[in-house]
């Protein structure tokens, strides 16, 4: 009986908290990630968001207790904080916040984003990199290896609503962490949402020619910028 008033009084005031707001910000409350995030984006900076998880987790607090798997956690922090920015340049500013259970998110302040390609190949080198640091001391304490999940997501300078941005960021380095979505493909997420909400479309027409002899007709196509993806349909 005691225990299935708890419950509802848990679930009452959990219910209360989320009301118009999401989860996310909550686990937020009381640290410094959403000011420093915005003192990066206040600048002439983008900002590179790092997702980083555990392989079943899950797993290590089953087998090796909540105790161990707190351990765990502070090696993978304390790894992330050196190693980062020792293989992206984060013009010295790295913040690396542990969001819930095994989610880690990193703050990289970037003047200049590195292109896709590398910035995918310097990620895949620092997951490995990461799994290499924190090897030795885990084996010591659970008795075996970890793997991890590492994505990221471009959080572009000039947005209004930096809280929207960062979840949506967050969303899409989740996605590209665990596969979802191809890491080498993130960045043209960042290039159709600013034909979004910049408006960066262009209308250019092309003429339609008919088998019987008449006049030709017109049709009206909607690009992107000039030199991008979305300028035209003929890579997809």
């Amino acid at each position: 009986m005691y225990l299935h008033k708890l419950v509802n009084k848990v679930a009452t005031t959990l219910g209360s908290l989320l009301k118009g707001r999401s989860l996310f910000f909550y686990l937020l409350e009381g640290s410094s990630f959403m000011d420093k995030l915005k003192s990066m984006l206040a600048g002439s900076a983008s900002v590179l968001l790092i997702y980083v998880d555990v392989a079943d987790f899950h797993r290590i607090m089953q087998l090796n207790g909540e105790a161990t798997a707190k351990r765990v956690l502070h090696i993978l922090r304390r790894v992330l904080e050196k190693r980062t920015g020792q293989f992206i340049n984060c013009c010295g500013e790295v913040m690396v916040e542990n969001l819930w259970g095994d989610d880690f998110l990193v703050l990289c302040r970037q003047e200049e984003m590195p292109p896709p390609a590398i910035l995918s190949k310097t990620l895949t080198a620092l997951r490995i990199a990461l799994e290499q640091s924190i090897k030795n001391e885990v084996i010591k304490i659970t008795g075996h290896t970890l793997k991890l999940h590492v994505g990221y997501s471009i959080i572009r300078r000039g947005l209004k609503n930096p809280e929207q941005a960062l979840y949506s960021a967050l969303k899409e380095a989740q996605k590209a962490a665990k596969g979802t979505w191809e890491q080498q493909m993130v960045h043209l997420l960042g290039e159709f949402h600013d034909l979004l909400q910049n408006k960066n479309l262009r209308i250019v027409y092309q003429p339609l020619f008919l088998c019987k002899p008449a006049n030709p007709g017109w049709e009206a196509l909607t690009r992107g910028r000039k030199q991008l993806l979305f300028f035209t349909g003929g890579d997809f």
